[in-house]
């Protein structure tokens, strides 16, 4: 039993580690002789992939298997939350995923089963992915049957643990692919770019990140100029997330403009909760600008103006909210950058594309939209 909740939290980083330790130098060969493999790794195969979007389904599984070394008893089928699993995931498990580069988020259990005590086919129903949902059930299930046969049980956990080292290895292996201001015209390029993000959308995480990394472009040379919000997790804006946008400008640290960074549907909600929190943090007399596709993205949106060839617009109710179309001001801005400029936006997005914790489907369309030259290969 551990005294206090530190304990307790680096009990379970040291686990995983202990765990991966225990799995780094095997290889397949070593599991398949085992009766239970079969049945184990099929359902794996439905949690463990790249073509899989599963991170927080494999740490909800995780942390089950931490909390159940952590204190016996635990029961996690039924009483999942009674492990604390914020607290073991966020400042245990978590840290240990980053230490071995094993994709992960940072709050996993809670992103996919928050306030949630029973783990079963009610659970996954409707969940997204479900087969990731229902494999993350079926495992437990599987390793709470074996958990009284200690020689099962383990090489249940490790084969787990071994199929999230594949995935790290898969990761690391992916190599991604150059790109500098040479060897393309500006516009060549902004196509390029565009192409990328709008189709790697990770849930708004590339566009956010993309257009606050332009912007800082935008202004490299200008030191009283600088962007809140670049490389923040991605949240809608809305009255817990204490910002008033996703990418904040400001100038000899006043902010000056708020942008909205989306690719997503806007209609009249969104901008009345955007409304919202402009008046709680006090930001009403700054402006505002929702960066996004024009006109697809606002067709809910009844009293919106439109600028020439819908490439820009306005809106006066609740509030006076700027619009400007995503493609136009890439390759608008982009146009306007020396080469130091683009080496810096460059540089600064193969390196976030490159991390560990990047979905293998976002770098795998960056080397589609950014093939290796003819020199290169």
């Amino acid at each position: 039993m551990f005294l206090n909740t530190e304990e307790r939290n680096i009990a379970a980083k040291n686990h995983v580690l202990d765990l991966y330790s225990s799995i780094k130098d095997l290889t397949i060969d070593d599991f398949k002789e085992n009766e239970l493999f079969q049945a184990a790794d099929s359902i794996l195969q439905n949690l463990i992939s790249p073509q899989i979007k599963a991170k927080g389904f494999r740490g909800l599984l995780l942390t089950a298997i931490v909390g159940k070394y952590l204190n016996p008893d635990y029961d996690f089928l039924n009483n999942f939350y009674s492990c604390n699993p914020r607290s073991i995931f966020e400042q245990g498990i978590f840290l240990a995923l980053r230490e071995l580069e094993i994709p992960s988020g940072k709050s996993d259990p809670l992103n996919v089963a928050k306030n949630t005590f029973v783990l079963d086919s009610n659970w996954a129903n409707g969940k997204r992915p479900q087969m990731a949902a229902e494999a993350v059930v079926n495992y437990l299930n599987l390793i709470n049957k074996y958990y009284k046969n200690t020689e099962d049980y383990e090489y249940l956990v490790k084969l787990f643990m071994f199929r999230l080292k594949e995935l790290s290895d898969q990761h690391s292996k992916l190599t991604i692919t150059p790109v500098t201001a040479t060897g393309d015209t500006q516009q060549e390029l902004a196509i390029k770019l565009w192409n990328f993000i709008s189709e790697a959308v990770e849930g708004g995480t590339i566009p956010q990140f993309f257009i606050g990394i332009l912007l800082e472009a935008i202004y490299l040379y200008d030191k009283k100029m600088t962007i809140e919000g670049t490389r923040e997790s991605v949240s809608g804006t809305n009255t817990t997330s204490k910002k008033p946008g996703d990418l904040t400008l400001l100038k000899n640290d006043n902010a000056i403009g708020v942008f909205e960074v989306t690719l997503k549907s806007i209609d009249n909600k969104r901008l009345s909760d955007s409304y919202d929190v402009l008046n709680e943090l006090n930001f009403l007399n700054v402006p505002i600008t929702f960066i996004c596709r024009l006109p697809e993205d606002t067709k809910p949106l009844k009293d919106i103006t439109y600028n020439t060839k819908n490439s820009s617009g306005f809106i006066k109710t609740p509030h006076y909210f700027n619009f400007l179309d995503m493609q136009s001001f890439i390759s608008s801005q982009i146009a306007l950058l020396d080469n130091a400029q683009i080496d810096y936006l460059l540089t600064n997005l193969r390196e976030f594309i490159s991390l560990y914790d990047r979905p293998l489907l976002t770098k795998n369309i960056w080397n589609k939209c950014f093939p290796p030259s003819t020199e290169e290969n």
